[in-house]
């Protein structure tokens, strides 16, 4: 009876063992979180990084070259630990998508019209774009909710 006990166990642990490699790995795979929408040119453009321990990122474009290397900073606050990477200085207009060691995020553009693209739809659900004060590159939002 003992031995069965053990040959249970025993077999039981190498079932087991690949799938928990897996929920481990996929655990510890890093999760990019950038702007769906997209990035203005000119302004600000950062991306949120969790579960890594890599300490840069690349920018790569749609022929699958790096265009931009950046440093992944460690950050802490209330929603939790992660790393944010700043590529504000990267300026060229295209569709990119953010590398964190063997893991891509979403293709995504950059560009002075990413926004505005959305126009029509943001403004169907009641929200309006404009420039903010004759600032390049800046919108500000106002929302009609209909209340007088």
């Amino acid at each position: 009876m003992k031995n069965n006990c053990w040959f249970n166990i025993i077999l039981t642990a190498l079932l087991l063992s690949p799938l928990a490699a897996l929920y481990a790995a996929d655990v510890l795979k890093p999760n990019i979180l950038i702007n769906h929408v997209g990035y203005l040119s000119q302004e600000s453009k950062r991306c949120i990084v969790t579960s890594t321990t890599t300490s840069t990122f690349d920018l790569i474009n749609e022929s699958s070259q790096s265009v931009f290397s950046g440093s992944l900073i460690f950050a802490n606050s209330d929603l939790g630990t992660y790393k944010t990477g700043d590529f504000s200085s990267f300026t060229q207009s295209g569709s990119y998508r953010v590398k964190v060691g063997s893991t891509y995020s979403r293709l995504f553009s950059i560009g002075s019209s990413v926004v505005t693209q959305y126009q029509d739809f943001l403004q169907m659900i009641g929200v309006t774009l404009r420039n903010n004060h004759g600032k390049s590159g800046t919108l500000d939002f106002a929302l009609n909710l209909g209340c007088s």
